[in-house]
């Protein structure tokens, strides 16, 4: 049996497609949406200021870049936009200052895979199949004014402008707005702000130092090359998650009260024949079934238990499965999990990776978070302005109860890989 076992093993190593493999760690960034007003000038307005930032600091292959980077996404009814800043170590060498192709010196390009099925081996020079790039292609003079990107066969177009960063000389700030309207996917249906799937996405940085280095030099975020670079396949790209709210836990996670009276209700974009089906008997689903925009309510029967209780909606299109979402139902009113949406607070940033901070006006004690089955997973005092590290605990939805004198405060809290 362990010689069977052995050779099974090898079997499925051996021919499992590499592009497989390697999507299994694509790691999810989620984007949210914003209703306020995006200035596309190189100055970062406010409403960035509560997204996260993500780090790019992988290496292409066995490239040698010298720079640090960060970005950033949003999203509204007409674009997707980013957000980059790039302190480029040695020196910012762009294509007009070289006088060289610009592909080969100091620029971001951006690059997006729009379809619903995003493992299939195809990259940005597959023209027509969904796939993009955006290359910001400095020019002399581009600071602080926005430019205007023609659409070709492989970018959609789009706005950016960039500002230098005055404590670094060699570092800049990058605005990017890339219109829905221009990513059309592989079926031919338009990109819009109702995303229902995950998108495939990246970012490189492209780094030459002048009288230093030869070649092209690339930091990017996801793709550092095991499948080739994302011009010829995006299956090792990052993926991004949207959130229509401004709050990332509310499109996934719903919280029923204990008494089984009220009704949460939640849309899920589509435009295929659906079918919603709950994996516990007190969780009922109506309609769960229909076609195009999919409304449905959830109804949880009471619950006396002195715990909280979870169970999953699978959403399926045309037989096929695209998306969970979590259903807890608080506990028992005796309960500490009951009346988790009593008293606002602030949790920022949620979703976190790392840490956060605790706004709200009354002074906290003390912050407890439990899993999603009701389990005490961490405890520690809260003090102002002090942040709290939660990077020891593994991805997931956790309920917060902060400790506020006489009263306990809830909230919901996604902790991001």
């Amino acid at each position: 049996m362990k010689i069977r076992s052995l050779a099974l093993c090898l079997f499925f190593l051996l021919f499992i497609p590499l592009s497989f493999l390697s999507a299994q760690a694509r790691q999810i960034v989620f984007f949210s949406y914003t209703s306020e007003p995006i200035v596309v000038d190189g100055f970062l307005d406010e409403v960035w200021d509560a997204v996260n930032e993500t780090r790019i600091e992988k290496p292409f292959q066995n490239e040698k870049p010298t720079l640090e980077a960060w970005w950033k996404a949003l999203y509204d009814q007409q674009y997707l936009y980013f957000a980059l800043f790039v302190n480029d170590i040695g020196n910012h060498w762009p294509g007009w200052m070289s006088g060289g192709d610009p592909f080969e010196y100091d620029m971001p390009v951006l690059y997006l895979d729009v379809n619903e099925y995003l493992f299939d081996g195809k990259g940005v020079n597959d023209v027509g199949t969904g796939h993009y790039e955006f290359p910001v292609l400095f020019a002399e003079g581009c600071w602080d004014q926005t430019i205007n990107v023609e659409p070709n066969d492989y970018c959609p177009g789009g706005i950016f402008a960039c500002s230098p960063e005055v404590s670094e000389p060699n570092a800049y700030w990058l605005e990017i707005a890339i219109p829905f309207a221009k990513l059309i996917k592989q079926n031919g249906d338009t990109l819009s702000d109702r995303i229902n799937h995950l998108l495939g996405f990246d970012i490189a940085i492209i780094d030459q130092d002048e009288g230093i280095t030869h070649a092209p030099q690339r930091m990017v975020w996801q793709n550092d090359g095991i499948l080739g670079d994302c011009r010829e396949n995006m299956d090792a790209a990052g993926l991004l998650e949207s959130i229509h709210s401004n709050s990332p836990v509310d499109r996934h996670f719903f919280v029923l009260p204990a008494n089984g009276d009220s009704i949460a209700q939640t849309t899920i974009w589509t435009n295929k024949f659906w079918t919603a089906v709950s994996d516990q008997p007190w969780l009922s689903v109506d309609p769960d079934t229909g076609y195009a925009t999919c409304t449905f309510s959830l109804k949880a029967l009471p619950n006396t238990a002195d715990t909280l209780r979870t169970a999953f909606i699978t959403l399926y299109e045309l037989f096929v499965e695209s998306m969970t979402l979590m259903v807890v139902q608080e506990a028992g009113v005796a309960s500490v999990h009951s009346n988790i949406h009593a008293h606002p607070i602030r949790i920022v940033p949620n979703p976190v990776r790392h840490s956060f901070f605790v706004e709200m006006p009354e002074k906290t004690r003390r912050i407890h978070l439990y899993d999603a089955c009701g389990k005490p997973v961490f405890s520690k005092e809260v003090h102002s302005q002090e942040p709290i590290d939660i990077s020891a605990l593994p991805p997931g939805l956790y309920l917060a109860v902060l400790e506020t004198g006489m009263k306990q405060v809830k909230q919901k809290l996604l902790k991001t890989g």
